[in-house]
């Protein structure tokens, strides 16, 4: 958002997409919603999209895209749990330019 493009959903797909859990964090860290697709090959189907439009079945990607994508599982953001997740970050925030250096310096540790 902060370069001029508004984020309202989040489409997500891969591994991750598939764990309940962490797509309700997902929504409720960035509070919004997170939507998965009907068909769980992301990658494959982003292929069938672009040969669809390519072989000309579709006028354009949008067009394939709207035809053969389905949404599947969405997740809602949990309002009290993003304004925890907004001070947790907020405190972050604050806290690291202080902590910048010790930051480093224990990277550079080695056990």
């Amino acid at each position: 958002a902060a370069d001029g493009f508004p984020v309202s959903a989040l489409a997500c797909v891969g591994g991750g997409a598939r764990s309940a859990l962490w797509n309700q964090i997902k929504a409720d860290v960035l509070d919004r919603p997170v939507t998965l697709p009907g068909a769980a090959s992301g990658a494959a189907m982003g292929d069938a999209i672009v040969a669809a439009a390519g072989a000309g079945l579709y006028p354009s990607i949008e067009a394939a895209v709207a035809g053969m994508v389905t949404t599947g599982p969405s997740y809602q953001p949990d309002p009290a749990r993003a304004r925890v997740y907004d001070d947790f970050y907020r405190i972050y925030r604050d806290l690291y330019p202080a902590l910048r250096a010790s930051f480093r310096d224990l990277a550079e540790v080695r056990a």
